[in-house]
């Protein structure tokens, strides 16, 4: 028999609702980067506007707030991203624990000695089981 793993992974994502909740876990942070981004481009915008009226130390002093800002949400913004990287790795590595359950259960249950997953370059409709396991998934961790 054959399994598009890909195509159930997919599916499986999906149902487990792993888009949105990466999207409400993650949404606080992306908020707080949005904000600080547009705090810079107030003091950009103040220092191009004012420049011509400001004292030179209040100009330097500017600049360096500015530089030290973009500093920090450059370091914020990395972590972020490795962050939500690493929770889309967990999560995708228990779906995919989950997926492979599923496969073995279906399989035992249908008496299949043999899934292929990869590697197959044709198969007849009546030999591919993902919508079968696809089912099996929803029934088991299907909210």
């Amino acid at each position: 028999r054959v399994v598009n793993v890909q195509a159930l992974l997919e599916k499986a994502l999906e149902i487990s609702g792993v888009p949105g909740n990466l999207e409400r876990e993650f949404s606080p942070r992306d908020k707080k980067l949005v904000a600080q981004q547009a705090e810079i481009q107030t003091m950009e915008d103040k220092l191009e506007r004012d420049t011509a009226v400001m004292s030179d130390e209040g100009r330097r002093k500017l600049e360096r707030d500015i530089q030290s800002e973009k500093r920090d949400l450059k370091r914020a913004s990395t972590e972020f991203r490795e962050d939500v990287n690493i929770r889309k790795n967990e999560l995708l590595a228990k779906i995919q624990k989950n997926v492979m359950a599923v496969i073995k259960v279906v399989a035992k249950d249908e008496k299949f000695d043999m899934i292929f997953g990869e590697g197959v370059v044709f198969g007849a409709a009546r030999v591919d089981v993902t919508k079968s396991i696809l089912g099996r998934y929803r029934e088991m961790y299907g909210k």
